[in-house]
C-alpha cells in the first residue's frame, strides 16, 4: 500500500515535470502575452514564480531558477521512490538523493555553458567582427567569466584563448567532479541515520 501511494506521487511529480519542461520549451517560441494566459502557465507558472523570486538564479538575461525547480521535483521524486521501495528512509539516503540532484542540475548547467561557449568560440574564429544582439548578450555572460578563469591560468586577454581555457577547466571540472559527487553519495549512503 505505501510503495502504490509513493509511486502515484512520484508519477504525478515526474508527469508535473514534464509539463514545466514544455511550458519552459513554449515560452522560448511562443508570444509573451499567449504564455501568461495559458493552461500550461496557469498550471507550472506558480510552483516556477516560487524560484524566479531569487535574485541570485538569474545570471545576466538567463533564469536559471527553472532548473533549480525542476531539480527540486528530482529530489522529492526520488526521495518518495526509495521510501516506496525500502519502506524507510534514512538521512544518508536523503543526503545522497539531494547531492546527486544538485549535481545533476549543476552538471548540466555545466553542460549548457560549455555547448554555448563551444559555439561562441567557433563564431568568434570564424567570423570575429559579427555582431548581434543575442552575442551582445552572451558575450556579457562569457566574457568576465572566462577572463576570470584564464586570469588564474596566464595574463591573456585574448577573448578566444579565455574561451577555450574555460572550455577546458569545464571538461576538467565535470569529470573531477563527477568523481566527487560519486564518492560523496556513496559515502552519504554509509550513514547508519
Amino acid at each position: 500500500m505505501l510503495k502504490n501511494g509513493t509511486d502515484f506521487i512520484a508519477g504525478f511529480i515526474s508527469i508535473y515535470m514534464l509539463l514545466i519542461i514544455i511550458r519552459i520549451v513554449l515560452s522560448w517560441f511562443s508570444s509573451q502575452n499567449h504564455n501568461e494566459k495559458g493552461t500550461l502557465a496557469k498550471l507550472c507558472d506558480p510552483y516556477l514564480n516560487i524560484f524566479r523570486k531569487i535574485p541570485f538564479f538569474t545570471i545576466g538575461y538567463i533564469d536559471f531558477s527553472p532548473i533549480i525547480a525542476l531539480a527540486v521535483l528530482v529530489i522529492i521524486g526520488n526521495i518518495l521512490t526509495q521510501f516506496g521501495l525500502l519502506g524507510t528512509i534514512t538521512f544518508g539516503i536523503i543526503l545522497a538523493i539531494t547531492i546527486k540532484a544538485i549535481w545533476s542540475a549543476f552538471s548540466s548547467l555545466i553542460f549548457f555553458l560549455f555547448i554555448i561557449v563551444m559555439i561562441r568560440l567557433i563564431i568568434v574564429l570564424i567570423k570575429p567582427n559579427i555582431h548581434s544582439t543575442v552575442l551582445t548578450s552572451i558575450d556579457s555572460l562569457l566574457i568576465p567569466v572566462s577572463a576570470k578563469v584564464s586570469s588564474f591560468f596566464s595574463k591573456s586577454s585574448n577573448y578566444p584563448a579565455n574561451l577555450l581555457l574555460f572550455a577546458i577547466v569545464m571538461i576538467i571540472f565535470f569529470f573531477v567532479g563527477k568523481f566527487v559527487i560519486a564518492l560523496l553519495a556513496s559515502l552519504a549512503l554509509k550513514f547508519p541515520f
